[in-house]
């Protein structure tokens, strides 16, 4: 996962700013590079971009450090940022575009969503009944706000980054994005798993005993039953802070401080978010 942040910056941050860069320059190809980076309109863009940490998992402390053209002042941890907050960091803003003499708009013109992992994609974005949910409408809403506020761009483009995420999770995220009302935000990953990794997909036996030993008392509204994962994932997956539950349940399924339950043993039992215990 340190890996994977520290790529984030160059192959994707800076990507993506030469790119939009490049279009503002008339004739400029997206590979003349020294000469994207070498004009104003880069540096001014650079420092007009927000980078929003979705989750604990985003890691904006090595992310940051990381990214080293970028400010202090560009990093916040919220998928909702208020305006009470973003104001002062559009204060510093400032004082950095007059510091370095850029003559360039005093608002954020990109926003860069981070963060560590999707399996299904629904928590980034879903529909629900006819209404669409998850962390992107959270953040649409709060970029109404803060245009309404004059502290983002009329036109401010969204990156979505994911340090990991499943092929699944990039084809519903970008199906979902196309039949919502929300803008044609880019979805960009720096590990995708393909769907041959999933377990039911190259080891069947591994998947049975996932559904043989599920423990049903893990089964509840947030998750549904999750033998396979949640959303039938079925992922061979370990994060280093925790596992998804979008992996098979044997990784992640512990059940031995459950009443009722059947005292299963995970080999690397998951801190729930959502748990009966923690209402």
């Amino acid at each position: 996962m340190t890996h994977l942040i520290e790529l984030v910056y160059a192959d994707h941050i800076d990507l993506v700013l030469r790119e939009r860069v490049a279009v503002q320059l008339e004739g400029t190809s997206q590979y003349e590079i020294a000469r994207i980076v070498g004009d104003k309109a880069f540096a001014s863009l650079r420092r007009r971009c927000l980078v929003l940490g979705a989750s604990d998992g985003a890691r904006l402390d090595r992310l940051r450090r990381s990214a080293p053209f970028l400010s202090h002042e560009q990093f916040l941890q919220s998928t909702d940022p208020p305006v009470e907050v973003i104001g002062p960091m559009r204060d510093k803003l400032v004082e950095a575009l007059g510091q370095h003499g850029l003559e360039a708009p005093a608002t954020f013109g990109h926003i860069f969503l981070v963060d560590d992992f999707a399996g299904s994609g629904k928590t980034l974005l879903r529909e629900e009944d006819g209404e669409f949910k998850g962390k992107l409408v959270k953040l649409a809403g709060a970029i109404d706000k803060l245009k309404a506020n004059g502290l983002v761009a009329e036109n401010v483009d969204v990156t979505i980054i994911l340090y990991v995420a499943s092929e699944q999770a990039r084809w519903h995220v970008q199906e979902t994005i196309a039949v919502s009302p929300l803008p044609a935000w880019e979805l960009r990953i720096a590990q995708e798993l393909p769907a041959w990794v999933r377990v039911n997909e190259q080891d069947q036996a591994l998947a049975e005993l996932a559904e043989r030993y599920y423990d049903e008392v893990l089964t509840d509204e947030h998750k549904g039953r999750a033998a396979l994962g949640y959303a039938d994932c079925a992922l061979p997956v370990v994060l280093s802070h925790n596992t998804p539950n979008n992996s098979v349940s044997l990784l992640w399924a512990d059940t031995t401080q459950e009443p009722g339950g059947l005292d299963r043993r995970a080999l690397f039992p998951r801190y729930e978010r959502h748990h009966r215990d923690r209402p």
